[in-house]
């Protein structure tokens, strides 16, 4: 046996196991999953022409996982972030996801926004990214 790395995923290679997913979508959801869906979607507060802030997010197996956010240190505390992910659970609801999460540092400022908006600690992340402590947030949008 040889293991070979490749610059990216290679479809030729992936479609002769693609039979096996079958077996183990059975095992692990109770039936075949037809197709595993991820859609992307990227959203931003303007002003005239300025930027406010944007969040990316996707939509992946009825679940949302909040990717991005930031809003501008000038425009912070006007209620654009908290605007942004209402809007975001709002398109996740339509797509059909019941829950939404996120990952951010454990003694972020950005915890209590969260926390204010409903999301609740789910996981620890210990030494994670360049070592540092994180959590995941978790909120059910149903």
């Amino acid at each position: 046996m040889k293991i070979i790395q490749l610059p990216e995923k290679s479809q030729e290679i992936v479609s002769q196991l693609s039979g096996e997913w079958r077996n183990v979508d059975i095992e692990h959801f109770g039936r075949e999953i037809n197709e595993w869906k991820t859609e992307n979607f990227f959203l931003y507060a303007k002003e005239n022409s300025k930027v406010l802030g944007f969040i990316c997010f996707e939509i992946e197996m009825e679940v949302c996982y909040i990717k991005e956010i930031i809003v501008a240190v000038k425009y912070r505390k006007k209620g654009i972030g908290k605007e942004l992910v209402e809007k975001a659970e709002e398109i996740a609801k339509q797509h059909g996801a019941h829950i939404s999460y996120l990952t951010t540092g454990v003694d972020w400022n950005e915890r209590k926004f969260y926390e204010t908006l409903g999301y609740v600690k789910t996981a620890d992340l210990k030494n994670h990214y360049l070592g540092k402590d994180f959590i995941h947030l978790t909120k059910n949008l149903k």
